[in-house]
């Protein structure tokens, strides 16, 4: 079994993937976990590639969660099914301002020891910003799901999310 999770930021990709993981017994792999490195570095390309790849071939069954264009021909052409988080932009973006006021006050750590601060708040590259700024791209996820032959689940609220992962029993891909 092979999932795939898109959605923007803040939708639920991981906490989606973390669950659907644990259900189904699945290896979850999630991109921004790879991708960020200590102090918020990014991965060079090739090297997130050659990981993510490396991850792949050693699990038979996975839920990848992440948009990253950069290394979704590794899996796309596998997933039995992906999972479209595709929530309003007033949800998104209260979780992108509450989620980062938790972790800023929890010390939470998060991709490779990083914790958010204030910067990740207020700043013009902070979670807040970075929803405003990449929201309406959620609209080009539908367009390229559209060509594709895989199962697409589209989920638009947390009620339909809540639904879907009680409904989902483990045969759901033989249906």
């Amino acid at each position: 079994m092979k999932i795939y999770i898109i959605g923007t930021s803040c939708s639920g990709k991981t906490t989606l993937a973390g669950k659907l993981a644990k259900k189904l017994e699945l290896v979850h792999i999630e991109l921004d976990q790879i991708w960020w490195q200590p102090g918020w570095q990014e991965l060079e390309a090739a090297e997130f590639r050659k990981r993510v790849a490396n991850e792949l071939a050693i699990n038979e069954s996975w839920v990848v969660d992440g948009n990253y264009k950069r290394v979704s021909d590794l899996f796309l052409a596998e997933v039995d099914m992906i999972i479209w988080l595709n929530l309003p932009f007033y949800q998104v973006f209260q979780r992108s301002i509450t989620r980062t006021i938790r972790r800023i006050f929890t010390g939470e750590i998060i991709c490779n020891g990083n914790r958010e601060n204030w910067d990740a708040l207020f700043s013009r590259d902070g979670m807040p910003a970075w929803v405003i700024r990449s929201h309406r791209s959620r609209k080009q996820y539908g367009k390229n799901l559209q060509a594709n032959d895989k199962r697409v689940i589209e989920l638009r609220n947390c009620r339909q999310i809540k639904e879907f992962l009680q409904e989902l029993k483990k045969p759901v891909f033989d249906q």
